[in-house]
């Protein structure tokens, strides 16, 4: 089997996300234990730094930026798609609807990738009228997918249930996972001297960050020894701002912000140092940061929004609290910290949560259903052609 994959944004870039993270593994995987060939189109300077090893993954760069992408695309798919056995567009922000189109003109079976939905949260990040030009332009090609049959695979229920409002039938649950082990029971060695709160994940406007600095003020009056930090790449002038909210609450010499790429070993090298990890989201389709925290053996208090109620159910650690309610959640964080007991029977049940569910959320089993729903698919299809 061959497979084109279409994803605007490099796994390589600085724009790079969850959604580059996801199709990237997957297809190592894929193509390193199957027979099947992947050639991933995208728009990469640092296209060098992604190159698999397994010679039956193709990366290719057609533009050096994402808002390029489509023209080239445009000219460059009918040559790529003729070798395709199916098309997958692995939509990082919005549809592209080129994919689509061509592959419905040249018959070709034609799949995506949907991670989430923007809706609303598009009027946090930019403004008013790109907004809402852009929360138009998600509705509509969304609602053209739709239209056009297209099947789907997405990465969580929640996801899954946005997706048939909008009209969507043909719908394929497959998890992000982990791409680090589970941290050792011995981790609590390895914890900061200090009370530590911790945000290790992209820095954005709809991750409300101002509520985290905001609720550290209220959690350094209870506990004055406490320290917070926020690492992850994003949006520098959002961590300027933080960075003067901290200021204005005199908390900035207990409240880091730093924006830049964080390697893997230091984000997991962070994550083993604290004490609790807080999640702020107004938004999420997976939240495999939250994951990625609890793997360390570190509690975690999160808004409680669709995605991080079906992500936590069932989890001891993972405390839930009032979407947008800042000070509910500061009185969460000081209830845990304040209690040794509680820190350590919430970090031992983390790590447990996490094995329980290993199995789940690990790229080695989400390719195997990555590939089984494209299978599955095909099927289907031949199976409807061969009625009409």
């Amino acid at each position: 089997m061959r497979i084109l994959v279409i994803t605007p944004i490099g796994y390589g870039s600085a724009r790079s996300g969850g959604a580059e993270v996801y199709i990237f593994e997957l297809a190592k995987r894929i193509t390193s234990r199957t027979d099947v060939d992947i050639t991933i189109l995208t728009s990469d300077r640092d296209i060098k730094r992604v190159k698999s090893r397994e010679q039956r993954l193709k990366i290719e760069s057609i533009s050096q930026g994402f808002f390029t992408f489509p023209l080239f695309l445009l000219f460059l798919i009918r040559r790529h798609i003729r070798e395709a056995d199916i098309v997958v567009e692995n939509i990082s922000k919005f549809p592209l609807l080129v994919p689509a189109i061509i592959a419905r003109v040249t018959k070709r079976p034609f799949i995506a990738i949907v991670h989430h939905i923007h809706g609303k949260t598009l009027f946090m990040e930019l403004p008013t009228v790109l907004a809402i030009l852009l929360f138009f332009y998600e509705c509509i090609s969304l609602f053209i997918y739709a239209l056009f049959g297209v099947p789907v695979i997405t990465v969580s229920k929640t996801s899954e249930a946005e997706l048939r409002k909008l009209g969507f039938r043909n719908i394929y649950v497959v998890h992000p996972g982990l791409v680090r082990l589970i941290g050792n029971d011995d981790n609590a060695l390895r914890k900061s001297m200090r009370p530590l709160l911790v945000y290790v994940n992209r820095v954005r406007k709809y991750k409300r960050l101002d509520h985290f600095v905001k609720a550290c003020k209220y959690v350094i009056e209870e506990v004055p020894n406490a320290t917070c930090l926020i690492v992850g790449k994003g949006d520098e002038k959002l961590g300027a701002s933080l960075r003067r909210l901290a200021s204005r609450l005199g908390v900035e010499k207990q409240v880091k912000i730093f924006v830049s790429n964080v390697s893997d070993n230091l984000r997991y090298k962070i994550l083993g140092k604290a004490w609790l990890g807080v999640f702020t989201s107004a938004k999420e389709g997976f939240g495999i940061g939250v994951l990625e925290t609890l793997s360390q053996g570190v509690p975690v208090v999160a808004y409680d929004i669709p995605a991080m109620r079906e992500l936590l159910a069932g989890c001891y650690s993972g405390v839930l609290v009032r979407n947008g309610g800042i000070n509910h959640l500061a009185r969460q964080c000081i209830k845990i910290l304040k209690s040794t007991e509680a820190l350590l029977s919430m970090s031992s049940e983390a790590r447990r949560f996490v094995k329980a569910r290993s199995k789940i959320y690990s790229y080695d089993v989400s390719a195997i259903r990555f590939l089984k729903a494209i299978v599955t698919y095909l099927k289907s299809k031949d199976e409807n052609q061969c009625k009409a």
